[in-house]
């Protein structure tokens, strides 16, 4: 997960404008559990002061949650990047995998 984190720190970091960033996740993308200013979210948006991050991320939420929701939230935010991080939920309620495979591949196409 760090090495992830550093990944996508250094991608806005470098970026020579303010961009808005969209987080649609599960739990672990909505500090499920902990204070919301310990989340991987926060720690981020701490970290890039000069970008928009907004986490619509939602506990217990699927890829089938995340697709449904997408279209509004590309509309009402606008966002220049989507960062997906859905899936996890599917697994545990053992969704097939090659319906979680188009879920994703939908949200991509919408992006």
């Amino acid at each position: 997960m760090i090495k992830w984190l550093v990944c996508v720190f250094l991608f806005f970091s470098q970026l020579g404008h303010s961009a808005t960033l969209l987080i649609l996740g599960d739990s672990l993308s909505a500090s499920y559990g902990i204070a919301e200013e310990q989340g991987w979210v926060n720690l981020l948006s701490n970290e890039l002061p000069n970008h928009r991050i907004v986490n619509a991320s939602i506990s217990g939420d699927t890829t089938g949650g995340g697709f449904a929701r997408l279209p509004l939230l590309l509309v009402d935010i606008k966002p220049d990047y989507v960062l997906i991080a859905l899936g996890a939920n599917d697994g545990l309620r053992g969704h097939p995998l090659p319906l979680i495979a188009k879920n994703i591949t939908a949200m991509i196409e919408l992006c």
